[in-house]
């Protein structure tokens, strides 16, 4: 398994569901959630991997190209895990991610802000499922394969 190249855009898919990383209606708000939804190549399933450096080499700021916003956690006490959603980036912890390759063909992408990875809520197949950060417990849902949209389709 590859690591991203800097300036490629990126379809992120949950290996148990099929389904992409959506930016839910090509928001460019804050807070917006990031769900799964059936791929179809739009712009606000496209992600960009940007690493960092330094003391935080190995992590990336996941970033989306309609909002140039990226992942991080929204902020509250939850018991079920912690939402997906897109931010400004300001350099928090919550907003660095890690690619950690899997034995089965996907990765685990974990948060510097808590060691919790990406979580498919209940393994669902369904349009619209939210993504929450969970602590690796092992599960298929935990798993992502990264995957090159061709320069033609940018």
């Amino acid at each position: 398994m590859n690591l991203p190249e800097t300036g490629v855009r990126y379809s992120i898919i949950s290996t148990v569901s099929g389904k992409a990383l959506d930016l839910k209606d090509f928001s460019q708000e804050d807070g917006t959630p990031i769900l799964t939804y059936t791929s179809h190549g739009g712009e606000n399933q496209h992600w960009i991997f940007q690493p960092l450096t330094d003391a935080y080499a190995g992590y990336y700021n996941i970033v989306s190209p309609v909002s140039n916003k990226g992942f991080d956690l929204m902020e509250g006490d939850f018991n079920d895990g912690i939402p997906l959603i897109q931010n400004s980036l300001i350099g928090t912890h919550n907003q660095m991610w890690q690619l950690v390759p899997n034995d089965e063909n996907g990765f685990h992408i974990k948060c510097k802000g808590n060691d919790w990875v990406l979580d498919l809520k209940g393994g669902s197949s369904e349009d619209f499922t939210p993504v929450l950060a969970y602590p690796d417990n092992g599960g298929a849902n935990q798993l992502w394969t990264i995957v090159a949209f061709s320069p033609e389709a940018v």
